[in-house]
């Protein structure tokens, strides 16, 4: 490999590793308000005079599978951002090797500490998005078993 074409393949795997960090933290800014604004307004439903109308199986079921939905969409992309998370280090390794070849735009891939990891500040961020979209269960579960006193 010459230099010029290990620089110019060093310079796009550093462009990737970019391009597929750029898309974890749009995820990260999303994922979580939208199962902290998902799972509240179901909560707060389950009190709204609308589903007040209607039969409390039928109220119930709706929130129990809108919360599932949620919850399995969070799963989901859970899952594609650990496929992410692989890429990324796939890349990080490619780039580690080409820096002994001289083609370095980003010295020390490979020396990078870290106290937490991204994946392991990821999956924390995906389960607590993931618990959040099952709190109106929980809230439908307790409003069950407690029954006001007259």
């Amino acid at each position: 490999m010459s230099d010029l074409n290990s620089e110019s393949v060093y310079k796009e795997i550093c462009q990737n590793i970019r391009e597929t960090d750029s898309i974890s933290f749009k995820l990260l800014n999303l994922v979580p308000l939208g199962s902290t604004l998902g799972g509240g307004l179901l909560t707060i439903l389950q009190k709204n005079s609308l589903l007040q109308n209607s039969p409390p199986s039928v109220s119930a079921a709706a929130i129990v599978l809108l919360s599932l939905a949620g919850t399995i969409i969070v799963f989901g992309l859970y899952i594609w951002e650990l496929r992410n998370i692989q890429k990324c280090k796939w890349l990080i390794a490619r780039a580690a090797d080409l820096e002994p070849q001289g083609a370095v735009q980003y010295k020390g891939w490979e020396e990078q500490t870290k106290t937490w990891s991204k994946t392991l500040a990821e999956s924390l961020i995906y389960i607590a998005s993931m618990f959040i979209w099952l709190i109106p269960i929980v809230m439908l579960r307790i409003g069950c078993c407690v029954r006001p006193s007259h």
